[in-house]
């Protein structure tokens, strides 16, 4: 027969076990939520050890404590403790996530050498789920005093780590210096539509076409011409094309010839001349009928002209 004096002790660490069993109902997987650090690891018997819980503000949480770092498990997840594990403190975290314990580990009038802690935290005041810190251990100053050799060397280095995400970017620059002049581009000199409504000029029997002033430089010109007349001609024509110095007669360059069958209404002419000019010099593009004849513009309904300059800088070399 079991005395009540013989069971006593058997009740209590059943009524801890009970305890725990209600504690620790869940475990929750997500590693480092939970952790437990010590003001200092070696501990003269008497002295008071601080211990610091830290997890997510506002949860619950517990410290416990046991001689030994095995031996108790629960929901098939082992514990840092054995079975003689004590409940040193609880309460909610601050804040801050953060809650300071004073304890006082059992070395006066023991063999111990050391003291197993852990930490668990929750966000159930009924601890489920729950979040477990790795264990922690505290040892008697009064043993271990003396027992510490030298710090042995560095270990090796460990492999490189995983590259962190791309920072912000950062800010722009200083604008870089101004680069060096590009070449002239293509310049229109002149656009202009000559029509029926505003009488065509003619200067002794020449269609001026249009006039301008070609700046100092070395150009091809280029005068794209469009003529239209009312009604479509009764029979084929001959116009000849040509571009002079406003106050000269003669040409600046040969004459391109544009030839028109009878019946048609339209016709275009594109002519170029190469041409260096040491001043400015204002230039007349002007038209003729074929042998020099005076140009007739009684049909005439308009004729559009484009005068471009290309400076020979713009341009490229064919390979």
């Amino acid at each position: 027969m079991w005395s009540v004096d013989s069971l006593r002790p058997r009740l209590v660490r059943l009524r801890k076990l009970v305890a725990l069993v209600a504690v620790m109902s869940h475990t929750l997987p997500a590693a480092g939520q939970t952790a437990l650090s010590a003001s200092h690891a070696n501990v003269t018997p008497g002295a008071s050890v601080t211990l610091t819980v830290t997890g997510r503000p506002g949860e619950a949480f517990a410290v416990l404590g046991s001689s030994v770092n095995a031996g108790l498990s629960y929901a098939g997840q082992a514990l840092a403790l054995g079975p003689d594990f004590s409940v040193i403190a609880s309460g909610v975290l601050d804040g801050g996530g953060r809650a300071d314990v004073a304890f006082h580990p059992p070395f006066v009038g023991t063999t111990l050498d050391r003291y197993y802690v852990q930490a668990a935290t929750s966000p159930s005041p009924a601890f489920s789920p729950l979040s477990l810190s790795p264990g922690l251990v505290l040892r008697n100053a009064d043993l271990v005093s003396g027992l510490s050799g030298p710090a042995g060397p560095a270990g090796p280095a460990g492999p490189q780590g995983a590259m962190g995400p791309a920072g912000p970017q950062g800010a722009t620059g200083p604008a870089g210096p101004t680069g060096p002049q590009g070449p002239a581009g293509l310049t229109t000199l002149y656009r202009g539509l000559r029509s029926a409504f505003t009488p065509f000029t003619t200067v002794g029997g020449e269609l001026v076409v249009g006039t301008t002033t070609i700046p100092a430089g070395t150009y091809y010109v280029q005068a794209a011409m469009d003529f239209s007349w009312q009604t479509p001609l009764a029979a084929q024509r001959h116009i000849q094309c040509h571009f002079r110095e406003a106050s000269q007669t003669s040409y600046m360059h040969s004459l391109e010839d544009l030839t028109i069958p009878a019946g048609r209404d339209g016709a275009k002419l594109v002519m170029t001349m190469p041409t260096t000019l040491a001043s400015a010099t204002d230039v007349v593009v002007g038209c003729n009928e074929y042998t020099y004849g005076a140009f007739d513009t009684s049909q005439l309904s308009h004729v559009f002209v484009e005068l471009t300059a290309i400076p020979f800088a713009s341009l490229t070399p064919l390979p």
